[in-house]
């Protein structure tokens, strides 16, 4: 009988114990459990920098002409305006310049004003009438005989002239000195690398950053309103410049 009683003591405090846990876990939720992983590691990183340039002739050339009349009403003005401009348009597309370059970028009617004496209400004396086209020429030979074709055919407002590349040299260049700048970067690092002892691991990312700029054009051989001397245009160079740092592991 005693060794029965010392054998149910056991039993029910373990029974106890697993209605408790079943109770707690039942109404308060899972029990909290937790497990530390701690990583170590022998690797560092080693970073080496590298840039390149490229350099390439613009083959479209940009600029805006336009036309500004007055007259005492606005028809006049517009009929004015709109004979000049489509001279423009006209010579362009002899020239070869293609209708889809050529775009009306502005159109403006404003009134001219008289301002009296003190007292007195103002006056319309006038209307002007401004309209701007957008020129586009594909072939950069083109370009000097386009502007002195606008400014010939009545064109009294000229500006903003640039050079562009296409998206295709553009992409070209980029890729060139991008190549030349992750070359640089390579040897640097490996240069770097031998000299101190340090071996290098796998690449583990790459930095680019893009800059260049293009070279200011030159107008040579006088302005080009005045209509007797010949434009002559310089497109010069685009150049881009790519940076390229390489992050490599080290052993």
């Amino acid at each position: 009988m005693e060794k029965y009683s010392e054998l149910k003591a056991p039993f029910f405090t373990a029974v106890f114990i697993f209605l408790g846990l079943f109770l707690y876990t039942r109404f308060a939720g899972p029990i909290p459990f937790f497990i530390n992983s701690v990583q170590t590691t022998n690797s560092s990183l080693f970073k080496a920098e590298g840039s390149g340039e490229a350099s390439g002739v613009p083959k479209t050339a940009q600029f805006f002409a336009g036309v500004t009349k007055s007259a005492p009403t606005p028809q006049q003005a517009q009929e004015q305006a709109n004979f000049v401009a489509n001279n423009i348009v006209n010579e362009l597309k002899k020239l070869g310049v293609k209708e889809k370059d050529i775009k009306t970028s502005d159109y403006q009617i404003n009134p001219q004003y008289r301002f009296p004496e003190t007292g007195e209400a103002q006056q319309i004396t006038g209307y002007t009438v401004t309209q701007t086209l957008d020129i586009k020429v594909v072939d950069i030979d083109l370009a000097n005989k386009a502007v002195d074709a606008a400014v010939k055919n009545g064109a009294n407002l000229l500006g903003s002239v640039s050079f562009v590349l296409s998206e295709e040299d553009m992409s070209k260049l980029e890729d060139e000195a991008r190549k030349e700048a992750i070359r640089e970067a390579r040897d640097k690092a490996e240069s770097i690398a031998g000299l101190s002892g340090i071996k290098l691991g796998k690449i583990i990312n790459i930095e680019e950053n893009t800059g260049g700029g293009i070279v200011p054009l030159r107008a040579q051989g006088g302005s080009a309103l005045e209509k007797d001397i010949s434009t002559e245009l310089s497109p010069g160079e685009t150049k881009v410049e790519i940076t390229v740092t390489l992050f490599y592991e080290t052993r």
